[in-house]
């Protein structure tokens, strides 16, 4: 397999900063978005077999777990209506796991089976319009863990016949933890991945510093940074709205939907997760996303390995940073809006 591109230089896309030892970097088009691979220039000979086989890799997992692709294995299980239930491949039952374990810990704020309520606002987008109240009260029906249970010859078992799931938001999280495991079976322990700049995983250092310098993006002018964080050995998820949702009946309706309510959250621009596994700093990103500040505060004191930055809505266009298990000595430049 051949990667998109190949780079070997001192240029750095946007979020990884600039510094003076160049690097080596390859690219590659999935999941709808770019995922790079960076490696210290000249460290590592075996990086481009590495890079390619976790592009071959991530393609794979997109085609399990895809809703977009009609053969894809989620699409096929949205699609059945079998009551004795669906056989689930190794992949798709480890991120049902870590799914179903992120929605009991956050309440419901995360819920992979809020995929119907995420395809009504989307049809409604295009419109340039919002769905009514029983349209969302209709597909809440289908919403919750207590919709489906994973039997102990792991069958997928449905207890409603209109749950939809979408891994959209810990898909490419998982993507980026099974890289890992990748470049470690190959002896390639220092590196930097992101997905979209939205899921970043990093491991070991980059010449010349402790980890490595990742900027986190001003929600609202995202040539700008809100702070830098120092990433070593951990994985960072990123979720905000302003570039993806519409303006109907003189409101912005961003794209990320509460599952508990139905309607798309408004109390934050933007919620920034630092942990030790990608598809939980994904799926955590999203969830704190439409979570309050009281509810984000609390889980945060149960969970102390959970590190947030979160650009809180103020009104008026205006938010204001809170920091999470972080003080503000790990976040270099950081600024308010």
């Amino acid at each position: 397999m051949e990667t998109d591109n190949h780079h070997d230089s001192s240029e750095t896309p946007e979020n990884i900063e600039a510094h003076a030892h160049p690097l080596q970097y390859f690219s590659h088009s999935a999941m709808a978005c770019q995922f790079s691979i960076f490696f210290n220039q000249g460290q590592y000979p075996q990086c481009g077999d590495g890079a390619a086989e976790c592009f071959e890799l991530i393609d794979e997992i997109e085609s399990v777990l895809t809703i977009y692709q009609s053969d894809s294995e989620i699409s096929r299980l949205n699609r059945d209506a079998n009551p004795d239930g669906f056989p689930l491949s190794e992949m798709t039952l480890a991120v049902l796991r870590t799914s179903r374990k992120i929605s009991e810990q956050t309440r419901g704020a995360f819920d992979v089976t809020a995929g119907g309520l995420t395809t009504l606002w989307q049809d409604h987008r295009k419109r340039t319009s919002v769905p009514t109240p029983d349209e969302i009260n209709s597909e809440l029906q289908h919403v919750g863990t207590d919709q489906w249970e994973i039997s102990a010859d792991e069958q997928f078992i449905r207890s409603n016949s209109g749950v939809n799931l979408d891994l959209g938001a810990i898909g490419k999280g998982y993507a980026l933890d099974q890289c890992t495991i990748r470049l470690r079976q190959l002896g390639i322990h220092d590196y930097l991945i992101h997905g979209g700049f939205s899921s970043v995983v990093a491991r070991g250092d980059r010449f010349g510093e402790s980890g490595w310098s990742v900027g986190i993006a001003d929600p609202l002018v995202p040539e700008k940074r809100i702070g830098v964080f120092q990433l070593k050995n951990q994985s960072l998820g990123t979720s905000g709205t302003r570039r993806q949702g519409h303006f109907a009946q003189g409101k912005w309706h961003g794209h990320i939907v509460d599952p508990r309510t139905g309607q798309p959250a408004s109390c934050n621009f933007s919620t920034t997760v630092i942990t030790s596994i990608s598809a939980e700093a994904d799926a955590l990103s999203t969830a704190f996303f439409v979570m309050n500040e009281n509810e984000i505060s609390k889980f945060c004191e149960r969970h102390k390995n959970t590190k947030a930055i979160v650009a809180q809505a103020m009104g008026q266009g205006k938010y204001q940073l809170k920091l999470y298990n972080l003080s503000n000595d790990e976040i270099q430049n950081t600024q308010t809006g």
